[in-house]
């Protein structure tokens, strides 16, 4: 559990989630609910998949708070 009382792994997928909807008011909610400076590989997660739904907002704002992006594997072209 974290210091809220919810358990880390809701407010994990909760983060991917909003990136991928493009919900910045909840990206950044959650990125302040976790002071701590929380799970960098759940915000590099978060951040693969802003990248991906072209979501750049999200995606610099997931930078600003810990995500590293040279942790993302390249995605092929389509």
């Amino acid at each position: 559990m974290d210091v809220g009382g919810r358990v880390s792994g809701v407010v994990k997928a909760s983060l991917i989630a909003a990136a991928r909807a493009g919900d910045t008011f909840l990206v950044k909610q959650l990125l302040e609910d976790d002071g701590d400076g929380g799970d960098y590989d759940e915000r590099t997660a978060a951040f693969a998949v802003a990248v991906q739904a072209f979501h750049g907002d999200i995606a610099e704002l997931l930078l600003c708070g810990g995500a590293d992006a040279s942790q993302c594997a390249p995605v092929a072209p389509t």
